[in-house]
């Protein structure tokens, strides 16, 4: 994994980020525009809540899966692999966020983290500036127990990471932003909830809001945020009964779980017993 000092060097040489334009000869310009302004006008931010669902309407749910897969790799990794396969679908890369005060730290052009990669590599930098108003008003000052959702669609990556320079083949991702609040404000007393009750809570509004902005392919790591790590057990079992829910099956294609710590990975591979699956669907919102 590249150093922060590697990841500055690289973002300072990419003047692309900022001209929105990309030589693909050495002589010749390609407009990025059409792809920004595409993203930008199809992106979603909003409360989990108020989000019009692009669910499937599903008469006979029996013949339907979802293709779950564990990976010992990165997020970043496994999504530039999944996207060579010819799928009409995008990979969704999934971030979830614990605590609404750190909706907007997470967007770090430095940061050694899949969105860190993506601002680097891809039109999400220029999608990004855009839609940040919108999104710093709706996490500031938020003590609501409500879920906020930033989905982006259709982000075009064109550059290699390492080397900086331009992709043979640039293709297209989704990036889904799903943040909850605060332990604290997930409570209506005021207390702080337990770290299990949270991560349930996360857990749930992650395969809400991928439904619900009709993501198909989705690529997460399982214990990306350390209230998900505080029991790998628990959590993994959880994730395995989300991915079994008949909502799930019937709207989500594939499920690739990225896990790049051997501990983990074992775990998550031996808790992976689908038991009472419906237990779920009452905690994914209908």
């Amino acid at each position: 994994m590249s150093t922060k000092k590697e990841n500055k060097k690289l973002a300072k040489s990419i003047k692309i980020l900022a001209s929105g334009k990309i030589k693909m000869d050495g002589r010749n310009k390609i407009s990025l525009e059409p792809f920004i302004c595409d993203s930008f006008e199809n992106a979603i931010v909003s409360r989990l809540d108020a989000i019009i669902s692009k669910e499937d309407v599903v008469i006979d749910s029996c013949d339907y899966r979802t293709d779950v897969t564990a990976n010992m790799t990165t997020v970043w990794k496994l999504t530039e692999l999944l996207s060579t396969i010819n799928d009409p679908d995008n990979q969704t890369i999934i971030v979830p966020v614990v605590n609404k005060k750190n909706a907007l730290d997470i967007f770090d052009l430095y940061e050694s983290t899949v969105l860190g990669s993506l601002l680097r590599s891809s039109t999400l930098a220029s999608i990004y500036r855009k839609l940040k108003p919108k999104w710093a008003s709706l996490n500031d000052n938020d003590k609501t127990q409500f879920t906020n959702v930033l989905y982006i669609p259709n982000i075009v990556v064109f550059l290699d990471e390492e080397t900086g320079k331009i992709l043979k083949r640039p293709y297209q991702v989704n990036l889904l932003v799903v943040v909850t609040p605060s332990l604290k404000f997930m409570s209506d007393t005021g207390e702080k909830v337990s770290t299990d009750h949270a991560s349930k809570r996360l857990i749930c509004d992650v395969f809400d809001s991928a439904i619900k902005c009709g993501c198909k392919n989705i690529v997460l790591s399982p214990y990306s945020h350390m209230i998900l790590s505080d029991d790998p057990y628990t959590t993994a079992k959880l994730w395995h009964e989300v991915c079994g829910a008949q909502r799930t099956r019937e709207n989500i294609s594939n499920v690739s779980f990225a896990i790049n710590d051997d501990n983990y990975y074992i775990v998550f591979l031996k808790s992976g017993s689908q038991k009472n699956p419906e237990d779920v669907n009452s905690k994914l919102m209908m």
